[in-house]
């Protein structure tokens, strides 16, 4: 059965972008050997949400993976997507962004931020797994995985690795 799985890079201090929107602490990882293609490999549809496609545009990573995309917005953003891009922006309860994605692939699909994103999908019990690839850098200060106020979750954890230059991945599925 498709899996829902959220994957994504936090620093040790929990953050996924630094100060507006910085994520140029992630570029001295960029060739460390931790899985990411062979994960990539296993999807079928991507989704996220409005401003990590605008942080994605502005670094012209759009389109990186080449899987068909849902981006949760209410309007279309100024950056059009690249022309070889299947994206499709939609204002829609989470569920039915799911059945939308399940429809297009028997694939995995994979929830990749931003953090406010994934909470959402946690907090309607709708992730599978969720992998963390804990950065060995602190930002003191930007965007939180998790931010404050957002009800608890039980996680177990699956699976943890280490691999070059002290970067850990941590696999988590959430009690059900």
């Amino acid at each position: 059965m498709t899996k829902i799985i959220a994957y994504i890079a936090t620093s040790l201090d929990g953050y996924v972008a630094g100060v507006d929107d910085d994520l140029s602490w992630l570029d001295p990882y960029n060739d460390v050997e931790y899985g990411f293609d062979a994960f990539v490999a296993t999807l079928g549809v991507e989704i996220f949400g409005r401003r990590t496609y605008d942080i994605l545009a502005e670094r012209g990573w759009l389109n990186s993976h080449n899987l068909p995309t849902y981006v949760l917005s209410s309007s279309r953003p100024e950056a059009a997507p690249p022309l070889d891009m299947d994206v499709e922006f939609i204002k829609a309860p989470l569920e039915v962004v799911i059945e939308k994605a399940r429809q297009r692939t028997d694939k995995d699909i994979w929830v990749s931020g931003g953090g406010n994103v994934i909470q959402q999908f946690l907090n309607v019990g709708l992730i599978d797994e969720l992998v963390l690839s804990i950065i060995p850098v602190t930002l003191g200060g930007g965007v939180r995985l998790f931010q404050e106020g957002q009800p608890s979750h039980q996680l177990t954890l699956v699976k943890s690795e280490t691999f070059d230059r002290g970067l850990i991945q941590l696999t988590y599925m959430p009690a059900r």
